[in-house]
């Protein structure tokens, strides 16, 4: 699409540095809760609470700009929502008060929901279709990469400073690629305004309530919405408080914490590419690797469940194996199933609604998992995320079968094959 080759990746790159340096912003909170509970005496529910005001402003900023990202410019949608993230971050870090606090989170959550779809809209139309598997696996791995960072960066902010740092360095990160982001996607518009495309295949299709609604279901986008509150619950929930599980269950130092998890990232890139192999090679359908990477879940979170009887290297081994299968699904659901609506203009849409289904969980998860662990214990909760695996698959299944072509407004929907 762009008259040089070595351009059609420049989009790709962008967007998955945007995205990987976006999760600065978001880890840093999981990373502090520990010096949260410690410094300012915060109960697990009311940091649960923190969290949850993120997830819901999240999943519902998702449902909204997942639609507008496909009407207007990624420019101004992903600029605005970077340098507002950054901005929230540093409020959060100076604030004194609960309240403020967790104001500044939600509304951190918000503008981090104006990022991911219409940076996938940007890839969808800015890459060669010969390119797009690879321009796909390139934005896969930046989330992973983000949590990498988040830990090396954030986790010795907090150590060596204190855990104010620990947003307002990533804060004023965020603000300084607002303007990077608006210059890279300003010059990509200029090359491609060179081009002359039909008008029909600009517009997006006007969408009604009635309309998306029969889509979703005719096109199994339902079930993929469903799966994804269910995962949700799971990965945003183990993330939020997987360091607190460290020092308190397994009675890790800071240190030790931060060790284990910072390697957690690099098994996650590993499964991830090996999600990628097993599309292109053998299932020919993200749709059945992902229910593969759900069966996975069961073992290690059952191991999880029994940790107490269990060496520790087989603990975090359970764990690493728990987290990587469940972000292997979340990662394709939000980064292949999306461009399956690529042909209806819903690219921002689709991967919108899967997101906010994904934080609508998270949002549940977050306080309920820390009240639950007051009251009976880190160890008793894995027997429920057992649970919510296992229901999981009924989505999962469902989601993986043949569907009959869907349609949004009269624009057919063929069912895709990656």
């Amino acid at each position: 699409m762009f008259e040089k080759k070595n351009e059609a990746f420049f989009i790709p790159f962008l967007s998955s540095i945007i995205y990987a340096t976006v999760y600065l912003g978001r880890i840093n909170l999981s990373i502090t809760i520990p010096y949260l509970q410690n410094e300012l005496a915060y109960s697990r529910a009311a940091l649960g609470m923190l969290a949850s005001g993120f997830f819901c402003t999240y999943a519902i900023g998702q449902l909204i700009n997942g639609i507008l990202g496909d009407r207007f410019q990624a420019k101004y949608f992903v600029s605005l929502g970077l340098l507002i993230t950054g901005i929230s971050n540093i409020f959060f870090g100076v604030a004194n008060s609960f309240p403020i606090m967790f104001i500044a989170w939600s509304v951190n959550g918000y503008f981090q929901s104006m990022l991911w779809g219409p940076l996938l809209r940007a890839v969808s139309e800015s890459t060669p279709q010969e390119k797009v598997q690879r321009a796909m696996l390139l934005m896969a791995t930046s989330p992973i990469i983000g949590h990498f960072l988040s830990y090396i960066l954030a986790g010795q902010l907090a150590l060596i400073w204190k855990w104010q740092a620990a947003f307002i360095v990533p804060g004023v990160l965020l603000i300084g690629m607002s303007f990077l982001c608006y210059w890279g996607m300003s010059k990509i518009k200029k090359k491609r305004e060179k081009r002359k495309e039909k008008k029909e295949e600009l517009a997006s299709p006007r969408l009604s309530l009635k309309n998306l609604l029969s889509f979703s279901v005719q096109s199994r986008l339902l079930f993929m919405i469903i799966l994804g509150i269910f995962m949700g619950i799971v990965k945003e929930g183990l993330t939020l408080w997987g360091p607190v599980i460290f020092t308190e269950l397994y009675s890790m130092s800071m240190e030790g914490m931060l060790l284990v998890m910072s390697f957690m990232p690099l098994i996650n890139i590993i499964f991830i590419l090996l999600g990628g192999l097993l599309i292109k090679k053998f299932f020919k359908n993200e749709k059945y690797t992902i229910l593969l990477f759900l069966f996975m879940t069961l073992l290690p979170t059952l191991l999880l469940w029994q940790s107490r009887n269990l060496i520790f290297p087989l603990i975090f081994l359970s764990f690493y194996l728990l987290m990587a299968s469940i972000y292997t699904v979340n990662n394709q659901m939000t980064t292949y199933l999306p461009f399956n609506f690529a042909k209806n203009g819903m690219v921002s849409a689709a991967a919108g609604s899967i997101d906010s289904a994904i934080y609508l969980g998270a949002a549940i998860s977050g306080p309920i998992i820390g009240s639950a662990a007051e009251l009976y214990g880190w160890n008793g909760i894995f027997i429920g995320i057992l649970g919510v695996c296992i229901i999981a698959l009924i989505p999962g299944f469902l989601m993986s079968l043949p569907f009959r072509p869907a349609s949004v407004n009269g624009d057919t929907f063929p069912g895709h094959k990656s």
